[in-house]
């Protein structure tokens, strides 16, 4: 359980719903989300809230690596670029627009052995290597 503050009766819990501790009994409290999407992840974001879940979530997947935002364009943007780009990522979603800035999804960087850069501040994202170790190995695998 994760306790948003010691002296507020607001709480997540690993569903990914928003709870208030003041409604008692306790059976209330967790029969009536506050929001019932308030913080997880959509492989496939299909609206601004959505995208806002996944950003109240974090970073990282449970046990994987680094989530990555995959554009309508098939670009991938790093979790920190869409935190900062949010506002142009949800007009684009809300708008339907094909810019390069509407999320569709999310890329889960331990699901692959194939790393990613972001498009807007060129991030190396992988589970498994570093950037240097990866390039060293495209650079063997083509001298052979």
């Amino acid at each position: 359980m994760k306790i948003t503050g010691s002296s507020q009766p607001l709480f997540t819990l690993s569903d990914g719903m928003l709870y208030d501790s003041r409604k008692l009994p306790w059976s209330e409290c967790c029969a009536n989300p506050v929001r019932a999407i308030y913080s997880q992840l959509f492989h496939a974001i299909e609206t601004t809230e959505h995208m806002r879940a996944c950003l109240r979530h974090g970073a990282y997947c449970y046990g994987s690596g680094e989530i990555m935002f995959v554009c309508s364009d098939g670009a991938c943007l790093c979790f920190k670029c869409a935190r900062e780009e949010y506002a142009q990522i949800s007009s684009s979603i809300r708008e339907g627009f094909s810019d390069g800035w509407r999320v569709i999804g999310l890329w889960d960087s331990g699901s692959s052995d194939e790393p990613e850069y972001c498009a807007h501040c060129n991030k190396f994202v992988s589970a498994y290597e570093e950037e240097s170790e990866y390039l060293e190995r495209i650079v063997e695998e083509q001298g052979e």
